[in-house]
């Protein structure tokens, strides 16, 4: 109940909670090195309970470059990922908790992340 009235939110979208997500990626391999494309879908969501604050869907892609060499005593890898490629700006969470959706205040939007760099070095034996 909001102010004394009843919300119609019955089989309705949850907020931060989108209706399609996909991802499509493959991974191409020759003499130990590898490249991983992936693209990443988020449907469009609602921030409230009302469906009145729609949140656009968005597309990032991601791009994994590595390298594996097997010695005797064991293998070798190294890899760097680029994360969100192209950099988008989108909205990544949002907090619509209970007490604030019942209090007539806004949701909480938090940024997507940037362009991030991921690099690691392994050795399995």
């Amino acid at each position: 109940m909001q102010n004394g009235r009843s919300l119609a939110v019955n089989g309705q979208q949850l907020p931060d909670v989108p209706e399609w997500m996909a991802n499509a990626g493959g991974t191409w391999h020759q003499h130990g090195f590898s490249v991983s494309p992936m693209v990443r879908y988020t449907g469009s969501r609602f921030g409230d309970t009302q469906h009145l604050q729609n949140i656009d869907g968005y597309f990032t892609t991601d791009i994994t470059f590595g390298y594996q060499h097997r010695f005797n005593i064991g293998k070798f890898g190294a890899s760097l990922a680029v994360q969100n490629l192209f950099d988008k700006k989108y909205i990544g969470f949002i907090n619509a908790s209970y007490y604030q959706l019942m209090s007539n205040s806004n949701a909480y939007y938090y940024p997507g992340a940037p362009r991030t760099l991921v690099a690691q070095v392994t050795f399995d034996f």
